[in-house]
């Protein structure tokens, strides 16, 4: 086992592990992996995986399938075939690598920053204890399950057809960057990890995998010797299912214990608890459904993850449908991938913020407040604590006031600002969006303060 410190050197390229080298896989088979971090000369981390001494005779032929696994390769026409995507541990390199004098292939996969899926859920979790924050949960949980299913779709699905189960999804398999764009918005990036169990179509799977993610033919030995692609959906549809459930109420759908008892309640859903059930009956009933025939165990609704997908966006468009504009086909909500944005038209906005109390007097300073608005995104503003627009005279609760929006196909080409209260005007000079302002009101209908924004364009 390698050690913090050693040395690995794989194509002239030399990386030094900054800590030992983890024991994984189930020694108990003769099938013993190791991982650790590693880095190169400028710093940029990875993550090594290799295997040690096997006690079977075929170790040659395990290890050789085992790293082709970890790196998403499959052999067809004479080459390889490699995976690429932002939701997805992507490969650097693979093959025989120098450490300790010894030979040895190792797969090196780029380092997932972040944290694990049950951290991020629990982080999300501190903001439903806070019902000022209770939208803000809502959108983040909603993004970690559409990008899980835009993950699945990119090794599920490729230009030719071809089909790969990944047989081993669970929130440990899945870490998750967090930060903060230049728009002061939250963003996230999820990106599934461990392909050691990817299986392609004409594969035979082995028994094994998670107690409470892995679908229950798999982990019991019960279906192995399904060939029908549909069939082999519903394996990771299953564990999506299971995901998304964990995703939405912060906990396990089954023990190791009730799982571990079989039957046919392993493909029932136990009652879901969104928040949403009172005031949107009808798209709590749209959600549940979707996990539910996505464990079912006949799963024959869904063709696909596409399928799933597009069931999941209509749900998003029903929950989000009062904040996108009619033209907007592709709202940032259900498409935004990290760093995609870089290639896309944008306007630059540059927006003096003023405040004012209830007798019309300044509140504070006047402060500038750059934003980024991109081709075919909405970038909403919400005034308040924690929001884009704060300030020490903010509403103790954050107000979505409206968004940004710009089109480059459009005639105009110009930014322009949808409300979402009525309490929200606009104003223009020479057919350009030059401020916004929002009269902030009590109950009984008093202004309690407004916000004014003065905006120019650079």
């Amino acid at each position: 086992m390698f050690q913090k410190g050693d040395a690995l050197t794989l194509s002239g390229r030399k990386l030094r592990f900054l800590q030992n080298a983890q024991q994984l896989g189930d020694p108990g088979h003769g099938r013993i992996t190791y991982g650790g971090i590693a880095a190169d000369s400028d710093g940029q981390k990875f993550y090594v995986k290799y295997a040690g001494p096997f006690e079977d005779n075929n170790s040659e032929e395990y290890l050789r399938r085992v790293y082709q696994r970890c790196a998403m390769i499959r052999v067809q026409g004479g080459r390889p075939l490699m995976f690429a995507s932002p939701f997805l541990a992507g490969t650097a390199a693979y093959g025989e690598a120098r450490c300790r004098n010894t030979d040895i292939d190792v797969v090196v996969l780029d380092y997932a920053e972040g944290v694990s899926l049950p951290e991020r859920i629990r982080q999300i979790r501190n903001l439903d204890m806070d019902n000022r924050s209770r939208n803000e949960a809502y959108r983040l949980r909603f993004d970690l399950i559409r990008q899980l299913l835009f993950g699945m779709r990119d090794y599920m699905e490729d230009e030719e057809g071809a089909l790969y189960v990944h047989r081993d999804l669970k929130p440990e398999n899945i870490r998750v960057q967090v930060w903060e764009d230049e728009n002061h918005i939250v963003r996230q990036q999820l990106r599934i990890l461990d392909f050691d169990f990817l299986l392609g179509m004409g594969e035979m799977p082995e028994r094994g995998g998670t107690a409470g993610y892995t679908h229950p033919e798999l982990y019991f030995g019960t279906g192995l010797d399904h060939t029908d692609p549909q069939k082999r959906y519903s394996w990771d549809l299953y564990s999506a299912g299971m995901l998304i459930y964990y995703i939405l109420e912060g906990k396990e759908h089954f023990s190791e214990d009730e799982f571990e008892e079989g039957g046919e309640e392993l493909f029932v859903l136990k009652p879901m608890h969104f928040g949403f059930e009172q005031s949107r009956p009808a798209l709590a009933a749209k959600l549940r459904e979707m996990v539910c025939d996505m464990i079912s165990a006949d799963q024959t609704r869904y063709h696909g993850i596409s399928s799933v997908i597009a069931e999941y966006q209509s749900f998003l468009h029903g929950f989000y449908g009062d904040y996108f504009a009619p033209q907007l086909k592709v709202p940032q909500y259900l498409e935004y991938i990290p760093g995609q944005e870089e290639s896309k038209p944008k306007r630059k906005l540059f927006c003096e913020v003023r405040e004012r109390d209830a007798e019309g007097k300044e509140a504070g300073i006047p402060f500038w407040r750059p934003f980024v608005v991109y081709d075919g995104t909405l970038l909403r503003l919400t005034y308040g604590k924690g929001g884009n627009i704060s300030s020490a005279h903010a509403p103790e609760t954050p107000i979505e006031i409206g968004a940004f929006s710009y089109l480059s196909d459009d005639a105009a080409r110009q930014v322009v600002f949808i409300p979402y209260r009525k309490a929200v005007r606009t104003e223009e000079k020479d057919g350009k969006l030059t401020g916004v302002i929002f009269e902030e009101k009590d109950p009984e209908g008093k202004v309690r303060g407004t916000l004014e924004l003065v905006i120019s364009e650079f």
